[in-house]
């Protein structure tokens, strides 16, 4: 899942698109909690009142639903199945072959501290947990398992937080399956016992944890989503069973067994120190937002878009050997071809050095700031690449300098045919090039949308 706060980004075709999610209306939202409320008195009756767990057995129930569309994923979705166990009341579905079961919903009530899913539900396995954005008929938010409306921009919308209070999560071991947000929003969850079985660590999976301060990864584990972790900011001790084949943890980032790829950082890291066997940084791989101080090892080559889109980042250093990238001034650059790999904001300003000749979407992160005030392009930067104005963002109020006597070459997108360029800003251009500059933006569609002046 991409981030979710809404920006609309003309292009030069003057078509607006929507990065990430789309806010709901205030009058959808007023719907949500409405419907939580009422459903609330239903819920609190079904779970138990009282502190941590309770013991008392499984019971089991069938009943039809009204869910539109008889099965999803391979799931009968027509029949709901509730589990009562421990105080808390589960609610699954069972594949068509009844070889597994969903636990879509789970109700708690305020004081429960304790969550421990069921391993099976009549007699099925229980192979996946969350709630899943198929059963929305179309609305796009998620809920995590406990019911609480997900949005990754404001946070989690949950009827009176009653799971807000849970400590501790186990789940059960042929788990195979975790739904994104399945357990956002437990801002109190202190440890997780995960399924061993658990392959995929998906998008918002454990956002907003912000108590949960290690965390043991399952031997299967082969991805974990950027954002799955995302706020969880005391979340510095990450360990992972030598038994895993794909992936192993170092100095708390997550790597390939050969220690070539970097894939994600504890977001509670405040200083990190990339292995010298990393060659690659994956996209958003630390951007989270504690991280000061990142170290680069020797080896380091390729760093993909927002792998340290961090606001509190003010220095990045290289260690001596590094043959492929360096820094000058506030710019990480590839040596070989003059990209611009990071640009570290300073007092909101960023100055890219004379090395860099490439601005590329595909590798381009700022770090120390969202929203510069100015931004000056020197004249060696020659090509202007897909949607970099999304990778270094300038305030509505701020300024980019143009210093080039010639303006850059521009290359669209992998997926698109079109190139992003600044526009509803003031664009400051050399003052014997600013004819070549208007015929520029006219050339893109977009001289109506940008007001061009000169560098005095």
């Amino acid at each position: 899942m991409t981030e979710s706060y809404f920006r609309m980004v003309p292009t030069i075709c003057h078509r607006a698109i929507a990065r990430g999610d789309t806010y709901t209306s205030e009058e959808e939202l007023r719907m949500k909690r409405k419907f939580l409320r009422k459903t609330g008195a239903l819920l609190l009756a079904l779970s138990m009142v009282g502190s941590g767990m309770c013991y008392v057995p499984a019971q089991v129930q069938a009943e039809e639903t009204s869910t539109e569309g008889n099965v999803i994923d391979g799931y009968d979705v027509s029949k709901e199945y509730t589990v009562s166990q421990d105080g808390v009341t589960y609610h699954a579905y069972l594949s068509q072959d009844r070889s597994q079961s969903w636990i879509y919903k789970a109700d708690v009530t305020k004081n429960c501290k304790q969550v421990k899913f069921p391993s099976s539900v009549d007699g099925t396995p229980v192979t996946r947990i969350g709630h899943s954005y198929s059963l929305n008929k179309g609305d796009e938010f998620n809920c995590n398992v406990f019911g609480g409306w997900v949005e990754y921009a404001h946070g989690v919308d949950g009827y009176k937080d009653t799971f807000k209070n849970i400590e501790k999560v186990v789940i059960p071991s042929k788990v195979t399956q975790l739904e994104d947000t399945a357990f956002a929003g437990l801002r109190n969850l202190k440890k997780v016992i995960l399924s061993d079985a658990v392959t995929v660590i998906p998008g918002e999976a454990f956002y907003g944890c912000k108590s949960l301060s290690s965390i043991t990864l399952p031997k299967s584990l082969t991805t974990i989503e950027h954002t799955a972790f995302a706020d969880c900011n005391a979340l510095k001790k990450v360990t992972l069973s030598s038994e895993c084949r794909t992936m192993k943890v170092k100095n708390g980032c997550l790597l390939s067994k050969n220690g070539r790829t970097l894939w994600w950082v504890a977001p509670g890291l405040k200083k990190v120190t990339v292995p010298d066997t990393v060659r690659v940084i994956k996209e958003y791989a630390a951007a989270n937002k504690v991280v000061t101080k990142v170290t680069l090892g020797k080896k380091v080559s390729d760093i993909r878009m927002f792998a340290f889109q961090s606001r509190k980042l003010k220095d990045i250093q290289i260690k001596k050997g590094n043959k492929t990238i360096a820094k000058k001034g506030q710019c990480i650059y590839n040596k070989k071809n003059g990209t611009l790999l990071v640009g570290i904001a300073k007092n909101k300003k960023l100055k890219i050095c004379s090395k860099v000749k490439k601005l590329d979407e595909k590798v381009l992160s700022l770090a120390g700031i969202r929203y510069l005030v100015r931004l000056d392009i020197p004249s060696s930067v020659k090509t202007l690449n897909g949607r970099w104005t999304e990778n270094i963002e300038v305030s509505s109020s701020g300024k980019i300098f143009f210093h080039g006597a010639e303006p850059p070459r521009v290359m669209g997108a992998v997926d698109e045919s079109i190139c992003y360029v600044p526009i509803f800003l003031k664009v400051y251009v050399p003052k014997k090039s600013l004819k070549k500059y208007k015929r520029w933006y006219k050339a893109q569609d977009a001289l109506s949308y940008v007001t061009l002046k000169t560098i005095s």
